[in-house]
């Protein structure tokens, strides 16, 4: 079985089949044309161009027009056609291709020397062939066309003696190294798929190049030290050159642009088919991609593999294929022989079968890199001296190609899923917060803007007022004018206090409430709180073994700062808009039971998920409302008082109430000494709040997210109901809502008679004795009421996970398993809140009765 896994290590170097991907994609060809060609004959070269089997072209042919070499790289060193395909001479990749699968010399082999004519025409215009075959053949296998511009560049001279020192200068060395560091990652990108390299910039080069530093000196150390000692550099460097490609193909921008490429590639070639030829088809560019499903229109499954299996391009693929798989065959059966366990004629046939099904799924690069893997993992698979070994042997090389981030870019393990929740939280909630602090301040300062702007006009309107009164007496004018500077001063000021009120209003606010009584930010913070949990950690890291992309594509988006930032701030939508496309995979697609509702489901799932939009949109608009609550029970109050001051001028002429200035100043006085207990009970209270909302909040996203993934499996059910739907999503979403309700109404009537007790203490004297009842059981009653929604919350959580749950089944969801909780849910909580009388405990704390006692005496406190 050790040379049974050898061969699988080596398998995407052992054979060369450049040619049928690097000279291009033929036209469509007819059905008899295509009966009449041979299996393995590349389509690519002309008609009449085709050399014999195993024939190369004489020195110096020129290929047929249409066989000219695209501009762009030369084959890698040491690059065989496959047996039959050899292409005309010069034939070389478009360029930015990277080498297709199988392009790189077998492990353990050093690269054949160049051929003179293996440069491109136009890398040869460039640089003299004596220039090039000096050097290192390690360089010139990952160097491109523009590569060789850059170096052209950098020295123009003409004499081979001139180049040869201009290459060893400081500017040319660094042109070299910059060029090849980029060269390299684009070949190795390219093992995962033909198109990638082509869609990456230059800059996206150097930043995947980046992180792989330090792989990437191992390697070019090791070269050098390899080509000092004239040793077989591929050879001994072998290890550490996979150590840069892993690093290399695993970065988020590879995977990134990708899943972007594989997607194009489905909607272009047909998503059911292009599933079971993934791998086979990751050789091709997406513009080759383009003229096979060209040639191949048919929109029937069947019909298309049909046509496949006839066209040329992927016929010689697929011979190729088979050979490998066939010689495979043939040592595993001698092996079994030899142990005394002779496989039958059957069992050889279905063995090929499955290595062929791993073949079209999975791109060559990834069977040597997991056939690796699985001899350090299964070590006692190494002798084959039983069958199911065979078996064996098959099922670690796919389940480690699951895995692989070049065959199964939608794959996230666990720890660095948790890794990107983490940072992906601090991103959200810190535009969350930052949002709303920002708004609070907006409120503010409006508000701050209005009593300038009131003290203005106040202030205008006192000091003009006496030129539009008719007095005849000298005295009375004397007495309006003193009267009224002093009622002015006294309205600016008032106003003044109020303003410095608020600022500090807005400091507590800002650094507290947000955090504490922001709907918004503690429905995201339970989102990725829930999602931290080891089982949905584990649900989603197994999804994607499948390669469903649940989670790790609108994750990674918050991770790097792309797509909408307003869009993600509601992780839960945002994630489960991302589940509607999902729905679209071909993963999903095949197993709906009625493709043509589909899509019509999805687009109500989106509906119902704009709800919760709108639902968290006005929740992130609560701290704000609660800040301009907090105004408004300043200022109402204020307001006699200001009028008061206003008319103290007529009242001193008319001796009706001369102390009206002073009450103002006593009002004042009192409004500065209750702030300050204010703000405690603020701050004592408000994060006592978010406590509750943070426990309540927590078990309800997480009924939302699970009966967002039941919605996914439910809308590709038959009997989908879109009714259904809405009301399943919709009755959980206003669970939230009403939960949230009875918090923000419990803590706005706890503080707004907390204000009227202290405005009562310190503006009239009441003793605080006198609200003893209110602060031993009206405290006890909002506790009460605040912990009511987290106990129901637990509740439902629980019959819904433990006890509904494990008998759902969600192949054959029912309208009672996508209704039954929710609507149940919705209904119970006002049935349960006032049977336990949350109502009148509610009712107890907001019309709690506070007397507002007018002075007795003149000139006492108010």
């Amino acid at each position: 079985m050790k040379r049974l896994l050898a061969t699988w290590v080596v398998v995407c170097a052992c054979f060369g089949m450049g040619p049928v991907w690097a000279q291009g994609v033929p036209e469509a060809p007819d059905d008899e044309a295509a009966d009449a060609a041979p299996a393995d004959a590349p389509a690519v070269v002309p008609e009449g161009d085709t050399p014999a089997e195993g024939d190369t072209p004489a020195e110096g042919d020129t290929p047929a027009e249409g066989d000219t070499p695209a501009e762009g790289e030369a084959p890698a060193e040491g690059e065989a056609p496959a047996e039959g395909d050899a292409p005309a001479e010069g034939d070389a990749p478009a360029e930015g291709d990277a080498p297709a699968e199988g392009d790189a010399p077998a492990e353990g082999e050093a690269p054949a020397a160049a051929p003179t004519e293996g440069f491109d025409a136009e890398i040869l215009a460039l640089f003299p062939q004596a220039v090039l075959d000096a050097l290192p053949k390690v360089m010139t296998r990952f160097l491109r066309l523009k590569d060789y511009q850059a170096l052209r560049s950098a020295c123009p001279q003409t004499e081979l003696e001139a180049i040869g020192t201009c290459f060893e200068t400081e500017a040319a060395q660094a042109v070299f190294g910059e060029q090849f560091g980029r060269a390299v990652v684009s070949t190795l990108v390219g093992y995962m798929d033909a198109e990638l390299p082509n869609r990456l910039t230059e800059e996206d080069f150097d930043q995947i190049a980046e992180p792989c530093e330090k792989q990437g000196e191992a390697w070019g150390g090791c070269l050098v030290e390899a080509l000092d000692k004239g040793t077989d550099a591929d050879e001994v460097c072998d290890e550490k050159e996979d150590a840069l490609s892993v690093c290399i193909v695993a970065h988020d921008r590879v995977s990134e642009v990708f899943l972007a490429i594989q997607q194009e590639r489905k909607k272009v070639f047909g998503p059911e088919v292009y599933v079971d030829y993934r791998g086979l088809l990751s050789v091709l560019t997406l513009d080759q991609v383009k003229a096979v499903r060209e040639a191949c229109p048919q929109t029937e499954a069947v019909a298309l593999t049909t046509c496949l299996d006839d066209n040329a391009v992927v016929g010689t693929l697929v011979d190729e294929f088979q050979k490998i798989a066939e010689a495979m065959t043939a040592e595993a059966r001698t092996e079994l022989a030899a142990a005394g366990k002779a496989m039958s004629d059957a069992d050889a046939e279905a063995f090929e079968g499955k290595v062929l099904g791993l073949f079209y799924r999975f791109p060559l690069r990834v069977i040597g890199d997991v056939a690796a893997a699985c001899t350090k993992k299964h070590p006692e698979l190494e002798t084959l001296d039983d069958p199911a070994k065979l078996d064996q042997s098959l099922a670690c090389l796919e389940e480690e190609a699951e895995i692989d981030p070049i065959a199964n870019p939608a794959y996230i393990s666990k720890e660095k899923l948790l890794g990107w929740l983490a940072v992906g939280k601090t991103k959200v909630i810190a535009k969350i917060r930052e949002k709303e602090v920002a708004g609070q301040a907006k409120a503010f300062n409006r508000m701050l803007g209005v009593l300038a702007g009131l003290a203005i006009a106040g202030l205008l309107f006192i000091m003009l007022r006496p030129l539009a009164l008719v007095l005849k007496d000298a005295a009375q004018k004397k007495v309006v004018w003193k009267a009224s500077a002093f009622a002015a001063l006294t309205f600016v000021l008032t106003l003044a206090s109020l303003s410095v009120t608020l600022l500090v209003m807005r400091t507590v606010q800002g650094a507290v409430m947000v955090d504490s009584t922001s709907p918004k930010m503690r429905i995201a913070s339970a989102v990725f709180d829930v999602l931290e949990k080891d089982h949905q950690v584990a649900l989603f890291s197994d999804l994607s073994r499948e390669r469903l992309d649940f989670i790790k594509t609108p994750l990674q988006a918050v991770v790097n700062g792309a797509g909408d930032p307003e869009q993600q701030e509601n992780f839960a939508a945002y994630v489960a808009e991302h589940w509607t496309d999902l729905a679209q995979e071909p993963e999903l697609k095949n197993v709906a039971k009625n493709v043509v509702m589909l899509k019509q489901h999805a687009g109500e799932m989106k509906q119902m998920l704009g709800f919760f939009r709108k639902v968290d949109w006005i929740m992130g608009y609560v701290p704000i409302v609660l800040a301009l609550l907090a105004v408004l029970l300043y200022l109402l109050p204020m307001k006699d008082t200001l009028v008061e001051i206003v008319n103290a001028p007529l009242r001193a002429v008319s001796g009706n109430d001369p102390n009206a200035v002073a009450k103002a100043m006593q009002t004042i006085k009192g409004e500065f000494k209750l702030i300050g207990p204010y703000l405690i009970v603020m701050l004592l209270f408000l994060p006592l709040v978010g406590v509750f909302i943070a426990l309540a909040v927590e078990p309800i996203v997480e009924l939302l997210l699970g009966y967002l993934i039941q919605t996914v499996w439910y809308i590709l059910g038959s009997e989908a109901s879109a009714m259904v739907l809405d009301l399943s999503l919709g009755g959980v979403i206003l669970l939230l809502v009403v939960a949230m309700a009875i918090f923000i109404m419990a803590m706005g009537q706890f503080l707004g008679t907390v204000r009227k007790i202290l405005r009562a203490r310190f503006h009239w004297g009441q003793p605080f004795g006198r609200y003893a009842r209110f602060f031993k059981f009206g405290l006890l009653a909002s506790l009460a009421v605040l912990a009511f929604p987290v106990l129901y919350a637990y509740g439902v959580h629980y019959v819904a996970f433990e006890l509904v749950d494990p008998k759902i089944d969600f192949d054959a969801l029912t309208t009672m398993d996508m209704l039954g909780m929710p609507l149940a849910g919705l209904l119970a909580f006002p049935l349960l809140f006032w049977a336990l009388r949350g109502f009148k405990l509610m009712k107890f704390v907001g019309k709690y009765p506070v007397v507002q006692d007018a002075p007795a005496v003149p000139g006492t406190p108010r």
